[in-house]
């Protein structure tokens, strides 16, 4: 997957994407959030490859279903891709 392919499938598709901010070890994280509708999971999955599941790829994906889409963290989904976050989305600036 390259940052030209999932930039292009979130903008072209309209998806939800934002960023969110956790608390993890006493300290904020930002992270990318997109929102993939059911019948585009199977693109989404075919434009990470078989191969990024394997030993020494993506370690886990967490996906939730409310009802009729599924929510991604892409954090470790673009690492794994050398893909920078805030070329996808640019984080929104402190006032």
């Amino acid at each position: 997957m390259t940052e030209l392919q999932i930039y292009k499938f979130i903008h072209e598709n309209n998806l939800e994407c934002r960023w969110q901010t956790f608390w993890e070890n006493k300290k904020e994280i930002d992270k990318l959030n997109v929102w993939i509708p059911s019948y585009l999971l199977k693109e989404f999955c075919d434009m990470l490859g078989y191969s990024a599941f394997d030993d020494g790829g993506i370690s886990e994906v967490k996906l939730c279903f409310d009802g009729s889409i599924f929510v991604n963290n892409l954090d470790e989904i673009l690492d794994y891709y050398g893909i920078e976050a805030e070329n996808i989305l640019e984080k929104p600036k402190d006032e």
